[in-house]
């Protein structure tokens, strides 16, 4: 399975429009914003990978772009997931099937840029919790 190609290019930054494969990525975590953005940016220079944008969008959401050779996409991977990122099923269905691409791409097309576009969520688990908490109070 190929992953989804995003085809609105005039939302990616000029860069990214020129690297060819794009994909979308949406994450969260319950972990405190000022350690695990850090860690996502280590994440991504570690691997070989560049920062081309990045944005902070409506309630607390931040968006990344960045590029990333095939090669290094199994270590983004699991260092983005080492992170404190939780990836939406549609996003480990993506970065498995590149994983996979990887896996079967000769050495020379190992080179190739992936521009990722990745929208993280930031979550607090007490105020999710409470919502389940209050409910199970009202059914005693």
């Amino acid at each position: 399975m190929i992953p989804r190609v995003h085809t609105e290019p005039h939302e990616r930054p000029a860069a990214a429009a020129a690297s060819g494969l794009s994909v979308d990525v949406r994450c969260f975590s319950y972990e405190e914003r000022r350690t695990v953005l850090p860690a996502l940016l280590d994440a991504v220079s570690t691997t070989g990978g560049w920062i081309l944008d990045r944005q902070v969008l409506p309630s607390g959401r931040v968006e990344f772009w960045f590029e990333v050779q095939l090669r290094s996409i199994m270590e983004l991977y699991s260092a983005v997931v080492g992170a404190g990122m939780e990836f939406t099923r549609a996003g480990h269905r993506d970065l498995t099937s590149l994983c996979t691409l990887r896996q079967n791409t000769p050495v020379a097309g190992c080179h190739r840029l992936i521009s990722i576009r990745m929208e993280v969520s930031f979550l607090d688990e007490d105020e999710h919790s409470l919502p389940m908490v209050a409910s199970r109070a009202a059914l005693a």
